[in-house]
């Protein structure tokens, strides 16, 4: 973890201690930045156990999107082992964080993977739509 993190998340715990929730959204928006797929376990955890509300949902969220390779990080796998309870709750808590946006950016983020010749008929397709409406709304 970089030494700035640890920093922030123990301002974040100190916060939490002394009931200043002003800080602790202060360092939920320095440690947002930090978030990766091998910390974002062990940082929704301190960030639901410490009342950074604005955290545990930037964490359940980044869990959302990158579901397949959290899943299998090394963190989830050993806390699956240790504590399968509070796989079972991060589970629950993502499921109920899943909505048409993610599914939205989810999709939008499988297209871009893809190179653009894997869908030349569908690329073709969409352009000439687009110029459609573009030219009905000219004409009104």
């Amino acid at each position: 973890m970089p030494q700035s993190l640890c920093v922030w998340l123990n301002f974040l715990i100190y916060a939490d201690y002394f009931m200043l929730q002003r800080i602790i959204e202060l360092c939920s928006e320095k440690i947002q930045a930090c978030i990766r797929v091998k910390n974002v376990i062990p940082l929704y955890l301190i960030a639901q156990a410490h009342n950074a509300v604005q955290l545990e949902t930037k964490c359940l969220q980044f869990i959302v999107v990158n579901e397949a390779a959290v899943y299998k990080n090394s963190a989830y796998l050993k806390l699956a082992q240790q504590q399968p309870h509070l796989v079972q709750l991060i589970r629950e808590n993502v499921e109920l964080e899943m909505n048409e946006d993610y599914v939205c950016l989810s999709v939008k983020r499988f297209i871009q993977s893809h190179s653009k010749s894997t869908f030349p008929a569908f690329k073709n397709q969409v352009r000439p739509s687009i110029k459609r409406n573009q030219d009905s709304r000219k004409v009104n």
